[in-house]
């Protein structure tokens, strides 16, 4: 383990990720449990010598939703689709931080033990497919609109991920029909975002095309249609 993560979070969290598989990448802790990807991340206070650790997940077959974008110094943390503080997990439904201040091992002796007991059986049960989809369905319930009864662009993209990812060809096949309409908004809103950045910035830091995420929804059905329907 390194030293400077030790610095960051304390020698028993690093312990902690380290036995249940997580491996370093940057500011972030990663593991692949397919087709989930798993994210750890410390982050500490602005104002005060506070910590907390971030908890995350993601879909590994659908590429990130701006993969275009290339940010330096951006956290692998942006990648996931669903997340959380470990703080929050608590019965009292707060946002706990840990306390450095005063005596910083042991604050993050017990942030170790907190995540060991609460955050990697939180990361467990959301990777589940049938926790992932409520989820990703609540999620696309609530942006519905009158334009779009089904849900907007990038939550239909995950359900229909989730539903091939389990097999239910038929209901993503159905959803992609909605997705195809939603796209045609979708595509315009990012095309107008990239303009305006553009014209803001110098040629090198120009943003590319936006990529074709309906073309890679219908591929991720098509393959599960394969799959499954064999």
């Amino acid at each position: 383990m390194s030293e400077e993560a030790e610095r960051e979070v304390g020698a028993a969290v690093v312990e902690v990720l380290r036995r249940a598989g997580f491996v370093r990448q940057g500011r972030c802790w990663v593991r692949d449990r397919d087709p989930m990807r798993l994210f750890v991340e410390p982050q500490r206070a602005v104002y005060a010598a506070r910590v907390t650790l971030n908890l995350g997940l993601a879909l590994r077959t659908l590429s990130p939703a701006l993969p275009w974008v290339s940010i330096q110094g951006a956290s692998l943390m942006a990648q996931a689709q669903r997340w959380t503080r470990l703080g929050r997990l608590g019965a009292d439904g707060g946002d706990r931080w840990w306390d450095v201040s005063k005596d910083p091992e042991a604050a993050l002796n017990d942030l170790a033990q907190v995540l060991s007991t609460e955050g990697l059986s939180w990361l467990r049960e959301a990777a589940r497919p049938d926790a992932f989809l409520r989820f990703c369905e609540d999620r696309r319930a609530r942006s519905a609109t009158e334009l779009s009864p089904e849900g907007g662009f990038s939550e239909l993209r995950s359900s229909i991920a989730v539903r091939s990812w389990r097999g239910e060809v038929d209901e993503a096949a159905r959803l992609l029909e909605f997705a195809r309409v939603a796209w045609r908004v979708e595509h315009g809103r990012l095309e107008h975002a990239r303009r305006d950045f553009n014209e803001s910035r110098s040629q090198e830091g120009l943003l590319p095309p936006v990529p074709d995420l309906l073309s890679e929804l219908e591929s991720l059905v098509a393959r599960a249609a394969e799959q499954f329907l064999l």
